[in-house]
């Protein structure tokens, strides 16, 4: 299995390598990696932020 994965690997950076305009793309999987631990700190760090200006009003 690991032997697949790197010759994946290989052909998409020789693929890579033979198309020089060609710009690499993130997959969809990528960007919802990204984006899930994002909004999982928005979601911790926006009510702290509203109890601190709350507390800075009174």
């Amino acid at each position: 299995m690991m032997t697949i994965r790197k010759n994946l690997l290989a052909l998409s950076a020789a693929a890579a390598l033979a198309l020089p305009g060609a710009a690499h793309a993130q997959s969809s999987f990528q960007d919802y990696a990204i984006a899930n631990p994002i909004a999982a700190l928005m979601g911790l760090l926006l009510p702290a932020v509203q109890k601190v200006r709350e507390a800075a009003n009174r």
